[in-house]
């Protein structure tokens, strides 16, 4: 058994550089390009860079049978295709929802779709994924990540 660790500790201080001049990974295989890893990564879905929002006080809306809902939200963070916000209460994933950023001049609602509705047992609240419809007006992006 001790010649068997001896051997492999032997055999890496040997292989201590791939070809590329990186060091292995701990299994032995060289790391991917970061190409491939991003790929490799579903998680990693953004396109656009995410900033934390400055002003993030905005109101919510969306029709539920006949009624249409309407909650306060806070504005967590915004990118060019979407936003992730916190409310009380949040619509279905899939739901079509129109939000006002305050302090905005922009003059009509922002339609958005809902990628998806989580509840936080810690923070006691949802949290909602949203993506935006059409292009963000850039009022609304610059008052969001920049204040009014």
């Amino acid at each position: 058994m001790w010649k068997l660790l001896t051997r492999s500790v032997e055999r890496k201080s040997k292989d201590a550089t791939t070809q590329r001049g990186t060091p292995p990974s701990s299994s032995g295989v060289p790391p991917k390009p970061p190409e491939a890893q991003a790929s490799a990564n579903p998680k990693n879905r953004r396109q656009s860079t995410r900033y934390s929002a400055v002003n993030d006080r905005l109101w919510l809306g969306w029709w539920a049978d006949e009624e249409f809902n309407l909650v306060d939200a806070q504005l967590v963070n915004i990118s060019e295709g979407g936003v992730l916000i916190h409310a009380e209460r949040a619509p279905e994933a899939g739901q079509v929802v129109w939000m006002r950023l305050e302090g905005t001049s922009t003059p009509e609602s922002l339609a958005a779709i809902v990628l998806e509705s989580r509840w936080v047992t810690l923070r006691r609240r949802w949290v909602v994924r949203l993506e935006f419809q059409q292009a963000c007006p850039p009022d609304f992006y610059t008052t969001a990540v920049f204040g009014g």
